[in-house]
């Protein structure tokens, strides 16, 4: 919420300045204020539709409501390795497997990825969501490609990393995403408390997130959207 004040501060001191008012939009995304998020994204706007600005807040909603139709959309606008990434993840949500593989290796090919060299934080993101497809798949490779997305983690956190930019996560939330992959209930629980005891958990994590299906009716994942929506109502009032 102070973040928010901020923001506006910085908005209305510069008429029409995208980037405060897609900020604006993201933390309101992340309380899970639908409305604020809508109205600020159309103040996004106002310096020309699509920029690059709306375009981040535009996404971040529609991950946070599930409309991969808007993923795949603003994926598509954005272009480059964030776009194919981003309409990879749509096309996974959708299940359409293969197309999802095909998007996230051109995410990583633009992103000049090299397995000799190793992946780099850029990479993270797109390298989780494909070990998650081609283990939907039944492909062999997906646990090196897990193991390349736990060893820039392993090294984050070396250097004290807690939040990554790119994307908008959290090394734990990351963690524990890389976890569901691998069926580590355990490890994904911890690392989402982690998460969740910095603030970083937001409360549709459990039901958009499609790499935690499998425990959206476990009561501990349960508490924790409890305890997220708790949080979230605490700083809109």
């Amino acid at each position: 919420a102070d973040a928010i004040r901020q923001f506006r501060f910085v908005h209305f001191a510069r008429p029409g300045d995208p980037y405060s008012a897609a900020q604006i939009a993201m933390i309101a995304t992340f309380l899970g204020d639908r409305t604020l998020a809508e109205a600020w994204i159309e103040a996004a706007r106002q310096r020309g539709e699509n920029n690059r600005w709306e375009l981040f807040a535009r996404d971040r909603l529609a991950e946070a409501v599930g409309d991969w139709a808007t993923v795949a959309e603003t994926g598509s606008a954005r272009g480059g390795p964030a776009g194919a990434h981003l309409r990879g993840v749509a096309a996974a949500r959708s299940g359409a497997w293969h197309e999802a593989r095909r998007l996230l290796l051109e995410a990583l090919q633009l992103a000049s990825y090299d397995a000799v060299q190793g992946a780099r934080l850029i990479h993270m993101g797109a390298l989780l969501e494909l070990a998650w497809v081609e283990r939907q798949l039944g492909m062999e490779g997906w646990q090196e490609r897990a193991a390349s997305v736990e060893k820039v983690i392993v090294d984050l956190r070396a250097q004290g990393g807690t939040y990554i930019n790119w994307g908008g996560t959290t090394v734990s939330y990351d963690a524990a995403r890389l976890a569901a992959i691998r069926d580590d209930r355990d490890t994904a629980l911890r690392e989402l408390r982690i998460t969740e005891a910095n603030r970083w958990l937001s409360p549709w994590f459990l039901q958009h997130d499609a790499l935690f299906a499998a425990w959206r009716e476990d009561p501990e994942f349960l508490a924790l959207v409890a305890a997220a929506e708790e949080h979230a109502a605490a700083e809109r009032a």
